[in-house]
């Protein structure tokens, strides 16, 4: 990947929670990369997709049990 957005961590993860959750999201660059990698993580579940505008969506998943992840793609 050329490049991947860091991640944002607004709930203070336990520092194990957000070492792992990085690393599976550091190649990350497109809404693609998150699809194929819930494609093969298999306990990913795609809550919503919301369109913002015509060039703006917030995808939101349930990564394992008790954690949501939230894109914001544009």
């Amino acid at each position: 990947m050329p490049w991947s957005v860091p991640l944002t961590d607004r709930v203070g993860l336990p520092p194990a929670v957000r070492a792992e959750l990085e690393a599976c999201v550091a190649d990350q660059a497109t809404l693609a990369d998150v699809v194929r990698w819930m494609g093969r993580a298999g306990d990913m579940e795609l809550l919503a997709a919301v369109d913002q505008d015509e060039f703006t969506n917030d995808v939101v998943l349930r990564w394992r049990t008790g954690w949501f992840l939230v894109y914001d793609c544009t």
